[in-house]
């Protein structure tokens, strides 16, 4: 039996007016990603930050701020996670030779 196929992650950054591009607090990607990951929670998301998977822009005070980009970015190394049972570090290997 073959998995199903991942989506691939936007390679977009940070770019954009901020006026025109919709970021995302913790809890919103957490109400975002829930449906698909039951099981996801704040503590998980600062571990993959931790663990240099994402990097969320920062606001001057220090609260995250995730783009879209960044939320199909946690979608897909999720999923790998999941249906795939990869480790975190091959996914980071994996995601660096995606950003390269």
């Amino acid at each position: 039996m073959s998995a199903a196929p991942l989506p691939k992650p936007s390679l977009a950054q940070h770019s954009g007016d901020a006026s025109t591009t919709h970021v995302f607090t913790i809890s919103e990607v957490l109400r975002e990603l829930q449906g698909d990951f039951p099981d996801l929670t704040a503590s998980k998301l600062r571990f993959l930050e931790e663990r240099q998977l994402v990097e969320p822009a920062r606001t001057a005070s220090g609260y995250r701020k995730y783009c879209a980009a960044d939320v199909e970015r946690l979608r897909f190394i999720l999923a790998l996670q999941r249906d795939r049972y990869m480790p975190l570090d091959v996914i980071k290997k994996t995601m660096d030779a995606i950003d390269a």
